[in-house]
């Protein structure tokens, strides 16, 4: 993962960043200390 895209104000996370794509941060299910978990696209 690259980076996260975020609201500063709301802390609202907008989209994780990845070399090859953005994704919706409501797609993400969880973090831990060796994955970040994103539901795949339906």
């Amino acid at each position: 993962m690259r980076g996260i895209d975020f609201d500063e104000r709301s802390g609202r996370i907008g989209h994780l960043l990845t070399d090859e794509e953005r994704i919706p941060g409501d797609a993400l299910l969880g973090v831990g200390s060796y994955a970040v978990v994103v539901a795949a696209p339906r």
